[in-house]
């Protein structure tokens, strides 16, 4: 779809636009759809691949990478200290790296839980994995371990020698 296009949807979004009651201008429309396009390419000729795989239950499906998502390396260092999925019951049908892309994109842009995009996997999924986490310590064993292994990349003692606390 090219900025051309306009012409024809102009109608077309003119007319959903009456029937939803929102005043909005066909030129609020382009220029909000211009802005968002130039945005997300920009994000995605930064990234290395501007596609992602999907979940488990559809591999072949692939959605935008968002400038928050992960890079392998990056899986690779926390993809061990995640739980394992539970003995029993149902199988997994999440892939753990897309819960934890959507809980970055959430914390990086400030949102509601209810407001995540459709492209990442339901909220109501993502919270609950979000709090399981929180519970068991996952966080804190995350941060543990990712802070000892630039302390020790630094050249520096695996823990903290001391502290500093600053109130005013």
């Amino acid at each position: 779809m090219t900025l051309n296009d306009f012409a024809d949807l102009s109608s077309a979004v003119s007319i959903l636009f009456v029937a939803a009651g929102l005043m909005i201008s066909i030129r609020q429309f382009k220029y909000s759809w211009t802005m968002d396009y130039m945005g997300h390419l920009r994000t995605c000729l930064k990234s290395q691949s501007c596609r992602v795989k999907g979940s488990i239950r559809d591999p072949q499906m692939t959605r935008l990478a968002y400038d928050t998502d992960l890079s392998d390396d990056q899986w690779e260092l926390i993809a061990p200290d995640l739980p394992a999925a539970k003995p029993g019951g149902r199988p997994r049908t999440l892939d753990l790296r897309e819960v934890v892309n959507a809980i970055f994109y959430l914390l990086s842009n400030g949102i509601k839980w209810r407001a995540m995009p459709h492209d990442l996997p339901r909220w109501q999924s993502v919270y609950t994995d979000f709090r399981a986490w929180e519970r068991d310590g996952t966080w804190h064993q995350l941060n543990t371990a990712l802070r000892t292994q630039l302390r020790l990349q630094a050249g520096r003692y695996a823990q903290p020698s001391a502290g500093s606390v600053d109130s005013q």
